[in-house]
């Protein structure tokens, strides 16, 4: 589970990048489970919000769940990545290059969808937002809202929903059997250290192999 997840994460920060409109700031994610129970006891291990920090070419996204700290670091001038992992106070460090993250991204874009773009948009995080329906080969629909009011492109959706031209602000994504479900509840302009671009000096720089290893994936 915590390697699916760690692979979503990656996807999804690996490829967006933001355009000049907006150069810094933060999106803030609601992240639910529509099937589960709301007294499931696995519930309350798994993420609540995912957050973004964006400026210039360098893109945080972080996210919680079962003890564990994930923050992934994009830089889009080389296409590179960091992936922290703090595991209960046992912080390490990976880097990534482009081939690399290419390879992840691959991995989540296997699945083919019909998408369908529609005339119907809502207001998401003050944002109006229009509305895509993707099929997949198995009949299910995913239902997608995404704005062209923020000047951002997630190269991940746009290669798995085409059509889908603008930044996701509402959206499902299933790993596993489970389905997780992203809202963006706000989006701020605020400026963002630079700092929280780079690897903390108590990280322990590792590989993605041995931290493979530790989620059970082997080599």
């Amino acid at each position: 589970m915590k390697k699916s997840i760690f692979l979503l994460l990656l996807c999804l920060a690996g490829t967006t990048t933001f355009a000049q409109k907006i150069s810094e700031g933060k999106i803030t994610f609601d992240i639910s489970f529509p099937d589960m129970e709301p007294n499931d006891q696995m519930q309350s291990m798994m993420p609540t919000e995912s957050v973004v920090y964006f400026k210039d070419n360098m893109i945080r996204m972080e996210m919680k769940m079962m003890g564990m700290n994930t923050v992934i670091i994009s830089n889009h001038k080389d296409n590179s990545a960091i992936t922290l992992m703090d595991m209960m106070g046992n912080k390490y460090a990976i880097r990534m290059t482009a081939e690399e993250i290419q390879k992840e991204k691959a991995k989540m874009t296997q699945t083919k969808y019909e998408t369908k773009l529609t005339d119907e948009t809502k207001m998401i995080a003050g944002y109006k937002c229009k509305k895509a329906i993707a099929t997949g080969k198995d009949g299910n629909e995913i239902i997608i809202y995404y704005t062209n009011e923020i000047q951002a492109k997630n190269q991940a959706f746009a290669d798995q929903y085409k059509g889908v031209d603008g930044f996701p602000m509402e959206y499902l994504i299933t790993q596993n059997g489970m389905n997780m479900k992203f809202t963006a509840k706000s989006v701020s302009r605020d400026k963002v250290d630079s700092g929280l671009f780079a690897i903390p000096p108590d990280y322990k720089i590792t590989s993605k192999e041995e931290m493979a290893k530790m989620f059970g994936g082997g080599k």
